[in-house]
């Protein structure tokens, strides 16, 4: 006979807490895994944008790297004498070398994916001229082209009468700027550049025969007799140079 005090009444056994699914995550994560996620949340800034990169608007840019550079070189020196060449000679010269190269922009940010600005660039084979540079996205990270049309210098080996030669060039590069401001690059510059010049020489006279005071009257008006006869030497120089620069520059937006 079923007693009256626990009629009514069932026992149940108490049932044990189950973990909520987000516990159980946290539990299933070891603490390299951690190690990385935490890492990856710490590089979310500098790979996400925030409304843009900022190139719109004035721009500052410096940058260095190295060069290698490719150049021919040929001049041609012809010795006159009472307005007569008694002497001609031609001179050419192949220059393969690796040099520093450093880079200076200053430019306007039309959009955030295009900029113009002015290039003036310092090495063997220099360049000053404008520009445009085409990013791909408007945040970083990003591929950018960048195409320069400028005034170009050369600086060449050996040449007795000027330490540059001018004429036109430009460059084309491919960069990436892999976080905010900064930037790597490649560029491939050309230039072609010439030289016409001469240097007259004073009275045949050695100064040092005679006394000083003969001997600088003879200089004076030996230089412009010279001048007049355009006795001396005139050159005649061009050269074609190529430079392959690699560099790494900060933009200040």
């Amino acid at each position: 006979m079923r007693n009256c005090a626990t009629a009514g009444r069932s026992w149940v056994r108490p049932r044990a807490e189950t973990p909520s699914p987000a516990h159980e995550e946290i539990k299933r994560i070891s603490k390299p895994n951690l190690f990385v996620l935490i890492l990856l949340l710490l590089l979310v800034p500098l790979t996400v944008g925030c409304g843009g990169s900022g190139r719109k608007g004035i721009f500052l840019q410096l940058g260095g790297g190295i060069a290698p550079i490719y150049a021919n070189q040929e001049w041609t020196s012809k010795v006159i004498r009472s307005r007569e060449v008694i002497n001609q000679s031609h001179h050419e010269a192949t220059v393969i070398s690796v040099l520093p190269v450093g880079n200076f922009k200053i430019g306007y940010g039309i959009t955030e994916q295009l900029l113009v600005s002015f290039l003036s660039q310092r090495g063997k084979l220099s360049l000053s001229g404008g520009g445009i540079t085409v990013f791909h996205k408007t945040d970083t990270p990003s591929l950018f082209v960048d195409i320069v049309i400028a005034e170009s210098k050369y600086s060449p080996d050996e040449f007795p009468l000027s330490d540059s030669f001018s004429g036109s060039g430009g460059s084309v590069g491919i960069g990436y700027e892999f976080t905010k401001n900064w930037t790597v690059q490649a560029n491939l510059s050309y230039g072609e550049h010439d030289f016409s010049g001469s240097e007259y020489v004073s009275t045949p006279t050695d100064p040092t025969e005679v006394s000083s005071s003969i001997g600088g009257f003879y200089e004076f008006f030996g230089n412009i007799l010279a001048n007049l006869a355009r006795d001396g030497t005139t050159y005649d120089a061009k050269s074609t140079g190529y430079s392959l620069g690699f560099t790494i520059s900060y933009i200040w937006y």
